[in-house]
């Protein structure tokens, strides 16, 4: 299934991938793939990641969201390493990321590695995402591990533990075990305090609402 607010490009895609591939429908937002890709369960979205509305991650995270895990392709022209991690965080285990420019010699080979398990990433950009993993690695709060980060991270915003668990693809129960280690090692009690810690240590960053309540931003950790 294919996704971009382009429609040239959607014809294009579909023109390049349907000599290999049978696609199953084509989508012009993030609202409508996440309709089309319930109705159809495609193996694989090929997804812009800047779509008006709903852009391409948060679109691949309500898919998965749902219980329904089909493996990403985003196609962007965007190589901000933070962005590349994000997508990597919600799109799963196996996920695919590839700049327009390229598409046409490196697509193919990602959906490829994608559908056989493995992942793919424009070689291009792979040093600038290298460098941020070992930045984040290195600016973990408190000493919590990555994984517990991930998990701080998603329940943040506002993601119940069943839906944690869906998004890292672990077991509840470990993502219950994460919640609770977190709590236990930085002294903390319930659940908004969590938060507010999340919040204080900038993995989940403040903005303020037209209404001038404050809400916690789905961006993830500068």
């Amino acid at each position: 299934m294919l996704a971009d607010d382009h429609q040239i490009v959607l014809e294009g895609l579909r023109e390049l991938l349907q000599k290999r591939f049978d696609v199953v429908g084509c989508a012009t937002g993030g609202e409508e793939l996440v309709a089309l890709a319930q109705e159809y369960r495609p193996d694989v979205v090929v997804v812009d990641i800047t779509m008006p509305g709903l852009d391409g991650i948060e679109a691949v995270g309500q898919i998965r969201s749902s219980g329904f895990h089909p493996k990403a392709v985003f196609l962007t022209t965007l190589e901000d390493p933070k962005l590349v991690l994000r997508a990597f965080q919600v799109g799963g285990e196996h996920v695919g990321y590839v700049l327009k420019f390229s598409a046409c010699t490196e697509l193919l080979t990602a959906i490829q590695e994608v559908m056989e398990g493995r992942s793919y990433l424009t070689p291009r950009i792979t040093g600038g995402v290298l460098q941020e993993c070992v930045r984040r690695s290195e600016q973990l709060p408190e000493g919590l591990t990555g994984r517990q980060v991930e998990v701080l991270r998603l329940i943040s915003q506002g993601k119940t533990i069943k839906e944690v668990a869906s998004g890292l693809e672990i077991s509840t129960r470990t993502a219950e075990a994460h919640k609770y280690a977190m709590m236990q090692q930085l002294g903390i009690k319930s659940c908004a305090q969590l938060i507010h810690f999340a919040i204080r240590e900038g993995i989940v960053p403040r903005t303020t609402a037209s209404n001038g309540q404050e809400q916690l931003s789905l961006s993830p950790r500068p």
